[in-house]
Order: structure tokens, then sequence, then C-alpha cells
């Protein structure tokens, strides 16, 4: 059930990195 929080944690973070480097 806490399979699809650890997916959407994992693309928020690699989503996150680009965006505070710009």
């Amino acid at each position: 059930m806490k399979g699809w929080l650890f997916l959407v944690i994992a693309i928020v973070g690699e989503v996150s990195q680009p965006a505070l480097t710009v």
C-alpha cells in the first residue's frame, strides 16, 4: 500500500533536484 508512496517520492525527488539546480 506504501509502494505507490515510495514511487511518488522517487519521482518528486528526481523532479526537485533539477528544479533546484535551475
